[in-house]
């Protein structure tokens, strides 16, 4: 299904630039012990990996950070 998005909460999220050791060693453990609701995918394409914190309100990526508008 196409629609829009309602934000339920009006904080948006945080774009920070981790690098995939700090992510794994880190940043995915810190939110699992304390049990935020995260997404984490590695992608193939650009070779890196990225989590989404909804609890935290913060997209932790390895991405490079040239190419990315902010």
């Amino acid at each position: 299904m196409v629609g829009k998005a309602k934000m339920t909460d009006k904080k948006e999220f945080k774009l920070e630039f981790l690098s995939e050791d700090d992510l794994r060693g880190f940043a995915i453990p810190y939110c699992q012990e304390k049990n935020h609701i995260q997404q984490v995918a590695f992608s193939t394409y650009h070779n890196c990996l990225t989590q989404i914190c909804f609890t935290c309100k913060k997209i932790r990526t390895s991405m490079k950070e040239m190419g990315i508008t902010k």
